[in-house]
C-alpha cells in the first residue's frame, strides 16, 4: 500500500516537472503547434525561441527561463502586450523582443544582447545585463 501511495505522489511530479520547450516554426506564442511538445508554454518551463513568434496575450513568468535566440523574435500582436518576469524567472534575449510593458520583479534576471524595441515602459526591480539595444520611453 505504501508503494502505491508513493507512486501516486511521484508520477504527477515527473509528468508535470519543468520541461524544455523549443519553437519549431513561426506562429503564435500560445499555439501548441508552435512548440516541439505540442503543448502550451507555462511558467517554470525553459522556453527556447528560434522562430518569429507573435505574442497574442500577456505573459506572467515566475520561474524557468525564456531564451530568444538570434534567429528568433517575440513581438506583440493585436494590441499592447505586457511581459512580467517575476522572482526566479529569467529572460535572455539574443534576437528581437517587442512588447508594450516589461516588468522585472525581485529575483528575476534579464540578459539582453539583442534588441528590446518599442517598449512603452519598463519597471526594473531585479537584475539586468544589457549588451544590446533597449528602446524604452519610461524607465
Amino acid at each position: 500500500m505504501k508503494n502505491l501511495l508513493l507512486g501516486v505522489l511521484i508520477v504527477p511530479t515527473l509528468l508535470f516537472a519543468q520541461q524544455t520547450k523549443t519553437s519549431t516554426n513561426s506562429g503564435d506564442f500560445y499555439n501548441p503547434l508552435t512548440w516541439d511538445c505540442l503543448c502550451f508554454p507555462a511558467s517554470g518551463d525553459s522556453l527556447i525561441i528560434n522562430h518569429n513568434l507573435n505574442l497574442n496575450t500577456d505573459i506572467y513568468y515566475t520561474a524557468g527561463r525564456i531564451t530568444i535566440n538570434p534567429s528568433g523574435s517575440l513581438i506583440e500582436s493585436g494590441g499592447d502586450r505586457d511581459v512580467w518576469v517575476d522572482g526566479g524567472g529569467s529572460l535572455y534575449n539574443h534576437g528581437t523582443f517587442t512588447v508594450n510593458n516589461l516588468l522585472l520583479s525581485q529575483w528575476a534576471y534579464i540578459n539582453n544582447t539583442g534588441s528590446f524595441i518599442g517598449l512603452d515602459s519598463m519597471l526594473t526591480q531585479g537584475a539586468m545585463n544589457n549588451n544590446g539595444t533597449i528602446e524604452v520611453y519610461d524607465f
